[in-house]
């Protein structure tokens, strides 16, 4: 290959994508086992490439010359072959810089914690030098120079102002995996930045943002550094505009939109009109499992109870939360589990779609809200479940034409 992308695993990896929307040419992924790094990198046989898990420090081995940069973290994502030379760079520490810089998180004088030991810990690590740190934990699973592990953190947490995770811990296709700290701990923390952007929200993100506290993903640092790379590949200067507007792109394709709220509310019509809108694909959980089970929900409730319905609610949750780009509409119920909203918040912004209870209209199709009685309880019980999951409200107390306006609003505005 001429230009690509090695690593050991790398079906789920955005790099081609990214590199593609960069320009239009040949760049390709080459998974690699630990016995075939030498032989490729001894055979010289590409222009450039990027580097990725677990390869960053393997391939200094083989190489010619180091940049500074290189040189400092003590691994590369970068190599460009120069007439038989091979010359290695780290984009990794300019694209996290950047990502930091686009999102408005000052690090100058703080403390932070870096989870994790390998490569990419180590251009965070450099980064922070950079960007005027005051002091950085590296947090360890065994016991290492340098490190501190994860069971001796509590003497530390009340002194970190920022978190980054440099683990692939939270990743897909292992979302639901225990996280390696919890952040409720830290009662000080300012910042997290997870670098793993598959999903787009791992369980610590979201655990930050019901917290309030500020998060962000790897998405951004990702396209930078790629942007970065390419510019070593050709020796072109690429502004910002190009890295936000990729950024943007890829966003919009892998997020989806999950509409939650009561029986009636109006969101099967929200969200056909909105997928309409937006080109996207429709999504029922509801229709979903019907087609699966091959009867209505209502029977399906009759003959096996409520308990097994909700087992099959949340296999189906698990199932749509993987999607990408879709629009989601839920059944009234799906927040009563809170891994099914855990779930649903990985890819997705959760959109409540709230309509006043004198406008919700029971109905005998809906076995839990089929008589106004019901439906009042059900709207009391599950009101607050709503609000806490939601990342917007939209009311539908007028016109579906006002409801869509509200929503698209909000939608292009997390664009």
């Amino acid at each position: 290959m001429k230009y690509g992308l090695i690593g050991e695993h790398l079906s789920h990896s955005f790099s081609k994508n990214i590199h593609n929307m960069i320009s239009s040419y040949d760049y390709s992924l080459c998974e690699l086992s630990k016995d075939e790094v030498k032989e490729f990198m001894l055979k010289h046989d590409f222009l450039g490439i990027n580097v990725t898990i677990p390869y960053k420090e393997e391939v200094l081995k083989y190489v010619d010359v180091q940049d500074e940069l290189v040189k400092r973290v003590g691994a590369c994502n970068t190599i460009i072959n120069k007439d038989g030379n091979l010359y290695a760079y780290n984009t990794d520490v300019l694209g996290f810089i950047k990502s930091l810089k686009v999102n408005k998180i000052d690090v100058e004088n703080k403390t932070a914690l870096i989870l994790g030991t390998g490569g990419a810990s180590k251009a965070i690590k450099v980064a922070f030098e950079e960007l005027g740190i005051n002091y950085i934990f590296i947090a360890s699973r065994e016991s290492k120079p340098n490190t501190i592990e994860y069971s001796k953190l509590d003497g530390i947490k009340d002194d970190i102002d920022v978190i980054v995770n440099c683990t692939p811990n939270g990743m897909y296709p292992n979302e639901d995996i225990e996280p390696l700290i919890h952040l409720k701990d830290f009662p000080n923390l300012e910042s997290y930045i997870d670098l793993v952007y598959n999903p787009l929200n791992t369980n610590l993100m979201i655990e930050a943002k019901e917290l309030g506290i500020k998060a962000i993903n790897g998405l951004y640092m990702l396209v930078s550094q790629a942007v970065y790379a390419y510019s070593l590949f050709f020796n072109k200067e690429y502004s910002d505009d190009l890295t936000n507007e990729i950024y943007q792109k890829i966003y919009i394709k892998k997020r989806n939109v999950v509409l939650i709220g009561m029986p009636s509310a109006g969101k099967t019509t929200v969200g056909r009109l909105l997928a309409k809108e937006l080109n996207n694909e429709y999504v029922d959980t509801d229709r979903l499992m019907e087609s699966r089970i091959s009867k209505r929900i209502k029977d399906y409730i009759n003959e096996f109870g409520l308990t097994r319905f909700r087992e099959l609610e949340s296999n189906t949750v698990k199932e749509v939360a993987n999607y990408s780009d879709k629009i989601i509409c839920t059944g009234g119920g799906v927040v009563l589990n809170p891994l099914n909203m855990r779930r649903l918040a990985h890819n997705s912004i959760i959109v409540f779609i709230d309509r006043r209870l004198d406008l919700l209209i029971p109905t005998d199709s809906r076995p839990l809200s089929s008589n106004q009685k019901d439906l009042e309880r059900l709207y009391y019980e599950r009101i607050d479940l709503y609000k806490k999951y939601a990342d917007f409200k939209i009311e539908n107390n007028t016109t579906l034409e006002d409801a869509m306006k509200n929503l698209i609003e909000v939608i292009k505005w997390k664009y």
